[in-house]
C-alpha cells in the first residue's frame, strides 16, 4: 500500500502536485526504483527548501496577527521606531504579490500593486527589507529539528523564549519573505542603488509599481494593494490612489486596499483624516498602533539606550511610545465637540446677529454667528462655502438667511478685501458691497472697509482669541463652559477643520497651511473671535448707542470718528 505525503501545509503545494501528474508515485514498500528514488529525493529537497523560505517561516507578533486579518480597505499602521510596523507591512504585500494571504483578501493572480516612498533611498531600503535576506532571525527547533522563527516566551510575550535566547549563537538569517525564484523580471529606476520601478512575477501574474512620492503620479491603472511608506512628497498622489484602489467588482471578496504605514512623527493631512476616521469607527478604516515596548525581539537594554536618547519629552512621547508627533502641534488640541458643539435651534429674534466672509479667489467661505442677551455663548449657527461664484450670488444666499432680523455687522477678511482683482477698479470688499448694496441688504452698523469691519491680519492674535474663545472660564456666571458652541451638524467642515489645524515646525505660534487642504471656514472663525462680538438688541434703532462690538473695534483701531460716517467709504 502506497504512503501518503500531505502536501496541504507547504507553501508550493502546487509543485509537489505536478510531480505526482507527471507519473512520479510515491514510494511502495515492495518496490521502490533507483530512478524513483533519485526522483523522489529531489522533491522532498525541494519541499524542504520551500518550507524555509521567509514567509513560510514568518511568525507575526500578536498585533501583527490582528493586522494580517482585518479586511478593512484604508488602513494606517503608525508607532514608534524599531516596533516592527515595516516588516509587518512589508509581510503583507509579499504575501499579496505571492497569492498566498492566508485570509484570501486579495486575488490569488495577475494582481497590480503599488509601493510608494518618500524618496528612491526610501524604495531601495524596502525592496531590501523585502527581496534580501535577514530581516528576522530563525533557528532549528529543539524537538523537530526544522527551521523556525525566533519565538517570544509563551509565558512572557514581551521577551523572547528562553532556549532561542540560550542558543542565539546559532541563529541565521531568514530567507527574503519574497522568494528569488518568484521574481522575474525587475525593471530598474537605480539598479546600482536596487531601486527598483516594476517587478513582474510570472509564477502569479503580479506586477509591483514602486515609485518615490516626489514624482509625477501615475494615471489609468486600476490598483488591487497600495502601500505607502511615512510621508507623501506629492499630495497628488493620494486622490490618484484613491481612484486606482475603487472597485470593479472583482468578487470573491477581494477589495482593493491601502495600507500606510508611518512613523508617528508623520503629520500629513491625508493620513491625519485616515486616523480620525478610523478612530471615529467610520467602515472601511482601521488603525494599528505599534510600540517599541511590545516588540520582544529588542533587548530591554536597547529599549533603554533608546528610551534616554531623546532629549525632549515630546520626542521620547513620538519615537518611543508611538503617541502621533502631530497631537503635540494641534493648534485648537483642547477642541473637543461634547464641550464646544450644542443641538440645533431656531434662534430667537432678539439674539444679535454677525456674519463673516473670507473671500477667497477660487472660494468663498461665510458663517454666521448669534450672540444671546446673557451673552453666555457665541453660536455659529450656520456657514457655507462658495465655489467660483460671483458677489451677487453670495449676496442673495446672505439675504436668504437674514430672516427679516438684520445683520449687526459683517466681518471680512481685511488683506483679501483690500486686493483687486485683475483690471477691476473696485477692491474686493466694495464689489461684494455693492452686490449687497444691489439687493437692498445693510447691516445695521457699517465699517471702515467698505461698510465691512476688517477680520484682522494677524495670525497669532486671532489663534489666540479663538483658543481664548475654546477655554472654559474659570468665574462668573457661566464658569465651566467655553464661548464657543458650534449646532451640530450644521457647518461639519468647520469641525473638521479646526480639528485638522496644526501649527507650523518653523514657527509653532503660526498654522500651518497646506495646498489642496481648505481652511477657509477656520479662518473666518478666527476673524470672529478676533473681532469678539457682543450683544446689541436688534430692536433698536440706528441712532442709539452704537454696539458693544462696534465700540470695542473703536477702541482698539481708533476709529471711532469714521465709524459714523462709514457710508462714504462705500464705492
Amino acid at each position: 500500500m502506497a504512503r501518503a505525503i500531505n502536501f496541504a501545509p507547504l507553501v508550493d503545494a502546487e509543485f509537489a502536485r505536478n510531480y505526482l501528474q507527471a507519473g512520479f508515485s510515491p514510494p511502495t514498500r515492495d518496490k521502490v526504483t533507483v530512478a524513483n528514488r533519485t526522483r523522489l529525493r529531489a522533491v522532498l529537497a525541494r519541499i524542504a527548501e520551500l518550507k524555509c523560505e521567509g514567509l513560510a517561516l514568518y511568525k507575526p507578533l500578536p498585533k501583527a496577527e490582528e493586522f494580517h486579518s482585518c479586511r478593512a480597505k484604508f488602513v494606517c499602521l503608525e508607532g514608534s521606531n524599531r516596533s516592527s510596523k515595516t516588516l509587518s507591512t512589508l509581510a503583507e504585500l509579499a504575501r499579496a504579490l505571492t497569492g498566498t494571504d492566508v485570509h484570501n483578501k486579495y486575488p490569488r493572480r495577475n494582481g497590480i500593486a503599488l509601493l510608494l516612498g518618500l524618496k528612491e533611498d526610501n524604495i531601495a531600503m524596502l525592496w531590501r527589507k523585502m527581496a534580501h535576506p535577514g530581516e528576522f532571525k530563525i533557528i532549528r527547533d529543539e524537538i523537530s529539528n526544522e527551521w523556525r522563527a525566533v519565538r517570544p516566551d509563551p509565558n512572557d510575550p514581551l521577551h523572547i523564549d528562553p532556549y532561542d535566547l540560550a542558543y542565539c549563537e546559532k541563529w541565521k538569517d531568514a530567507p527574503p519573505l519574497l522568494p528569488p525564484r518568484l521574481i522575474g523580471t525587475v525593471a530598474w529606476d537605480n539598479a546600482a542603488r536596487e531601486v527598483p520601478r516594476t517587478v513582474i512575477l510570472p509564477s502569479t501574474g503580479w506586477r509591483l509599481e514602486c515609485r518615490p512620492s516626489g514624482s509625477r503620479p501615475d494615471q489609468g491603472d486600476h490598483l488591487n494593494f497600495a502601500m505607502v511608506d511615512e510621508e507623501m512628497e506629492k499630495r497628488e498622489w493620494y486622490n490618484e490612489i484613491v481612484r486606482g484602489l475603487t472597485g470593479l467588482g472583482e468578487g470573491a471578496g477581494h477589495t482593493p486596499r491601502f495600507l500606510w504605514c508611518a512613523t508617528s512623527q508623520v503629520a500629513s493631512p491625508e493620513f491625519g483624516a485616515m486616523r480620525e476616521n478610523a478612530i471615529q469607527h467610520v467602515p472601511g478604516y482601521a488603525r494599528f498602533s505599534f510600540v517599541v515596548d511590545e516588540n520582544p525581539y529588542v533587548p530591554d537594554t536597547e529599549k533603554a539606550f533608546l528610551y534616554n536618547s531623546y532629549l525632549t519629552e515630546e520626542e521620547r512621547q513620538t519615537r518611543y511610545y508611538g503617541v502621533p508627533a502631530v497631537s503635540f502641534r494641534y493648534v485648537y488640541g483642547t477642541y473637543t465637540a461634547d464641550v464646544h458643539s450644542c443641538d440645533p435651534f431656531e434662534i430667537p429674534n432678539n439674539w444679535c446677529r454677525y456674519a463673516i466672509v473670507d473671500p477667497g479667489t477660487q472660494a468663498c467661505a461665510t458663517l454666521l454667528i448669534a450672540v444671546d442677551p446673557d451673552e453666555a455663548h457665541a453660536y455659529v449657527y450656520d456657514g457655507w462655502v462658495m465655489r467660483n461664484a460671483e458677489q451677487s450670488i453670495w449676496a442673495y444666499k446672505l439675504q436668504e438667511r437674514e430672516r427679516d432680523v438684520q445683520f449687526e455687522a459683517i466681518i471680512m477678511d481685511e488683506r483679501a478685501g483690500k486686493q483687486h482683482s485683475f483690471a477691476a477698479s473696485k477692491n474686493t470688499a466694495q464689489q461684494f458691497w455693492f452686490a449687497l448694496d444691489a439687493i437692498g441688504l445693510r447691516p445695521r452698523t457699517l465699517g471702515p472697509m467698505g461698510g465691512f469691519f476688517p477680520g484682522t491680519p494677524d495670525v497669532k492674535a486671532r489663534t489666540i482669541a479663538l483658543r481664548n474663545w475654546m477655554t472654559l472660564r474659570a468665574e462668573g456666571p457661566f464658569a465651566g463652559t467655553p464661548v464657543l458652541q458650534i449646532m451640530r451638524g450644521t457647518v461639519p467642515e468647520l469641525e473638521k477643520q479646526i480639528k485638522g489645524a496644526i501649527s507650523d515646525r518653523r514657527d509653532p505660534e503660526k498654522r500651518q497651511k497646506f495646498d489642496n487642504q481648505p481652511c477657509d471656514l477656520l479662518d473666518a472663525i478666527e476673524y470672529a473671535a478676533g473681532f469678539g462680538p457682543r450683544y446689541y438688541s436688534p430692536s433698536q434703532s440706528e441712532s442709539q448707542t452704537v454696539s458693544f462690538a462696534v465700540r470695542d473695534f473703536e477702541d482698539r483701531y481708533g476709529k471711532r470718528s469714521n465709524l459714523r460716517h462709514a457710508t462714504s467709504a462705500v464705492g
